[in-house]
């Protein structure tokens, strides 16, 4: 990895770290959100600090000689692979928690530990035998057989979130609002980029710019609310 990628993608990461701590700083979900919404809030966007941490990390190592480098390329690179299912989780407790007050389906249940289950399973077994990626003796990463099951893996998350939002909001038969294109449009793009050009970072940024988007989204909608009781009490 030559300095000018390195510089990129510490700048990219550096961003994202840099948006996330701005979030937690002014919390500005707390002004929208229930307790158990500021919970996910916060939840995710301390799992995008880590990701984004986790990604220089990993390019930093790539190719340093080492036990001890080699430890932190595979451990940083397992933590990235595995964030997918921690934050898709996640998003989906919050989009949950703002439009049904928690109850979830049981399918939906099912769904979520299935995902989640696939996507642990995957990368235990990646310790012992490299299906996802791997780290060779010169202690290079590359991409391993299973790497584009982790990119559906993404999407499904997505997906997922998507039709139980639209369906609920069918059967609800009334105006329900979550900022779901705000929060998924940033990471598709993230990811769709990151994949066809191997080497640069843009998902964990993405992610961040996703929640960010989410959080003002929610503020929009309480400032709205707040807007539409004092105008029916004036009324």
């Amino acid at each position: 990895m030559d300095e000018i990628n390195l510089v990129a993608i510490f700048v990219a990461d550096g961003f994202g770290i840099f948006l996330a701590f701005t979030m937690l700083l002014v919390r500005l979900w707390k002004k929208s959100s229930q307790k158990s919404e500021s919970f996910y809030l916060r939840l995710m966007i301390i799992a995008s600090i880590l990701s984004c941490t986790a990604d220089s990390i990993s390019f930093l190592c790539d190719g340093v000689p080492g036990g001890f480098g080699k430890f932190c390329n595979i451990a940083s690179n397992t933590y990235l692979y595995l964030s997918d299912c921690i934050i898709g989780t996640l998003f989906f407790l919050l989009l949950t928690a703002h439009i049904t007050n928690g109850k979830m389906p049981k399918w939906q249940k099912i769904m979520i530990i299935v995902l989640d289950s696939i996507g642990t399973l995957g990368l235990i077994i990646n310790l012992f035998t490299p299906i996802v990626f791997d780290v060779n003796d010169a202690n290079v990463y590359s991409r391993g057989p299973l790497y584009s099951f982790y990119t559906v893996l993404q999407f499904a998350f997505i997906l997922d979130s998507i039709v139980f939002y639209f369906v609920y909001r069918k059967k609800a038969n009334k105006t329900i609002y979550f900022p779901v294109w705000q929060f998924i449009i940033p990471i598709a793009v993230g990811i769709i980029v990151q994949t066809v050009f191997y080497g640069i970072s843009t998902v964990n940024p993405a992610i961040v710019i996703g929640i960010c988007g989410a959080v003002l989204g929610l503020y929009n909608e309480s400032e709205a609310e707040i807007e539409a009781m004092k105008q029916h009490e004036r009324d």
